[in-house]
C-alpha cells in the first residue's frame, strides 16, 4: 500500500511502515517544512494514505473540504514513540484497504474510522 508520512511522524514508524513493504514517501525527506495543504494535495495526487500526528488535517477535509485519498492520525496518549510502534503494529494487522477513503483515528488500545466526504464541506 502507499503511504506520504506527515513531518510530525517519526522516523521509527516511517521504518515500521516501509519493513512491511509498503511504498512509503516521507515529508521530511522529499519537501521539509511543506504546508499542511501541499502536504495533503501531494499525498492525494498520488492517492497515498497521509500518516500523521497533526490534528489540523481533520480540519482540511472535514471543515475545508480539502480532498484526500484517507489519512490516518496517530494520537497515543502517552506520545512515546514505542507506544506509537505497537499502535502501528497493531493497524498494519488489520485490513489496510479499510484505510482508503477514510479518517483513521488510531490511539493505543482502538482504532476509530469516519468516512471522508466527496465533493467539499457538507
Amino acid at each position: 500500500m502507499k503511504f506520504l508520512a506527515d513531518e510530525s511522524v517519526e522516523r521509527a514508524v516511517v521504518a515500521l511502515f516501509r519493513d512491511g513493504g509498503h511504498d512509503v514517501v516521507y515529508i521530511a525527506e522529499v519537501s521539509p517544512g511543506a504546508e499542511d495543504d501541499a502536504v495533503l494535495d501531494l499525498a492525494d495526487g498520488d492517492d497515498r494514505i497521509l500518516v500523521t500526528n497533526d490534528k489540523d488535517f481533520g480540519e482540511l477535509v472535514f471543515l475545508k473540504g480539502q480532498s484526500a485519498a484517507g489519512i490516518v492520525l496517530v494520537r497515543v496518549g502517552a506520545e512515546r514513540t514505542a507506544s506509537k510502534l505497537a499502535a502501528v503494529e497493531r493497524l498494519l494487522r488489520t485490513d489496510l484497504s479499510r484505510l482508503e477513503g477514510h479518517f483513521t483515528v488510531l490511539g493505543e488500545h482502538r482504532i476509530r474510522r469516519r468516512p471522508l466526504r466527496k465533493g467539499g464541506p457538507a
